[in-house]
């Protein structure tokens, strides 16, 4: 290969790295942080939820009723820790290797040979009144949140 030919390879690669890393910011800027500031109506609440992050973006959810705060709790761990919650879910399912690929494999085996997941469905099954009613106002803040 002549060295002209090489070099103008190397800035072309060089170009479209930089393109692509440009790409990656602006996505990481504009979508995969949860908003700071402003103001959002949501759907599903009994009374007015305020959610403040402080300089450091830790959540603060401040609510009326002990369902609302755990809507609110719902909604923003959908919004930080969508991906984290996934993956423990995909995990006690014995499912992660839908996402992580072969090296999962053994674990989620063992995971469906224990029957995590089939224990924790029967548990839930037996939850009842207020403490079910607290469940699902978080499932309700996650769903709103995603």
């Amino acid at each position: 290969m002549a060295p002209a030919n090489l070099a103008g390879r190397v800035r072309s690669g060089a170009r479209q790295a930089t393109g692509l890393a440009k790409a990656i910011k602006r996505t990481l800027d504009h979508s995969s942080f949860p908003p700071a500031e402003g103001r959002l109506e949501v759907r599903g609440t009994d009374d007015r939820i305020e959610i403040v992050r402080d300089r450091w973006g830790v959540p603060h959810v401040l609510a009326s009723t002990p369902a609302d705060a755990f809507f609110g709790h719902g909604f923003v761990h959908a919004q930080d820790r969508l991906f984290q919650m996934e993956g423990a879910r995909r995990t006690a399912a014995g499912r992660l290797s839908e996402l992580a690929g072969p090296s999962t494999l053994a674990s989620d085996r063992l995971v469906r040979r224990v029957g995590l997941n089939r224990a924790a469905r029967a548990d839930a099954e037996q939850i009842g009144g207020s403490d079910r009613q607290l469940l699902e106002a978080y499932a309700r803040g996650v769903n709103e949140g995603i």
